[in-house]
Order: structure tokens, then sequence, then C-alpha cells
């Protein structure tokens, strides 16, 4: 399933149900005044906004480069003249986090895959996701909305040679 708006209200509101269920619980068994827990409740809902705005939404082919769309801002990852391998994976198996999120919003992180290594994750789902290796030895698994397409757009751009690599 792709991540979209349903997963993403689900994220959010079990968030806000957490948040609300601590906010009462504190209000009812301290001497916190109802201030105190709009407060807590508050600093807690920004710290949740602020997560979801660095979801990884989608990857991209702008300008020669490949682009990681967030929710809030776009990361340039490399230039696709320095693609050495690109290729669909059709499930990933992850092992342990090296560093980064890995949660109910998608992963931006370094992590250990399963029969590639230590690889930059910027995903929202683990299947039909794109395998990148750049020249210089940086890893990525992006999430493309459609990654046939995001392929042939590499493919594009990158003059017929014998070190890009698709399987």
């Amino acid at each position: 399933m792709r991540f979209g708006r349903i997963e993403l209200g689900i994220g959010l509101g079990a968030y806000v149900f957490v948040i609300l269920i601590m906010s009462i619980t504190i209000l009812y068994y301290r001497n916190f005044g109802i201030l105190d827990c709009a407060s807590f409740t508050s600093v807690l809902l920004v710290f949740t906004l602020i997560l979801v705005l660095w979801v990884p939404i989608d990857a991209t082919v702008e300008n020669r480069k490949i682009v990681v769309r967030y929710i809030a801002r776009k990361a340039v990852i490399g230039n696709i003249h320095d693609v050495r391998e690109v290729r669909i994976l059709d499930k990933v198996k992850l092992g342990p986090i090296a560093f980064g999120n890995r949660g109910f919003f998608g992963w931006d992180a370094i992590v250990e895959v399963k029969g590639i290594g230590l690889c930059h994750m910027k995903a929202c789902r683990r299947h039909n996701v794109v395998y990148i290796e750049f020249k210089d030895g940086r890893r990525y698994i992006l999430s493309p909305k459609d990654p046939e397409r995001f392929i042939k757009q590499i493919h594009q751009h990158v003059q017929p040679s014998l070190e890009l690599y698709c399987f």
C-alpha cells in the first residue's frame, strides 16, 4: 500500500490521542493546572508536527539531480551522472538502524539492509522502492511514486555507458 493521506491521518490521530490521554492523566493525578496541561499538550503537538513535516514522500529527477521531496522541503542527494547502479527492489528487509528515524511515517535513516549493506533510506514504504548506488560508494533506497518512470528519467539523462547497471 502506498503511503498517503489515510496513513498520515491515522498516524496523526494516534499521536493526538496519546497526547490527550497523557494530558488528561497528568491533570487528573497531579496538581497541575489546566494551563500546564495545555502547554504540555501544545509542545508535544508541535514536536509531532515537526516530525511529520520531515517525512520523505517522493523522489524525482530535477535539473539532472536526484531530489528527495519531503512534505516541507526538498533535498538533493546526488547528480545523475554520478549514478553507478539503479534498480527496483520488490521488498526491503531491514536490519538494525545505525542513525535516523524508522517509524510510522516512513524512514529517513542510515540502516542496514539485508543483501545490500549500509544504506541511506529515504522512503515512505518498504516495497517497490528504488536502490541507487553512486560512484563514490553512497547507497540510497528511495520511494518514488512511480519507480519505473523514475528509472527511465535517470536513463534519459545518462549517456550510455558501461558503468550504469539496471537489474
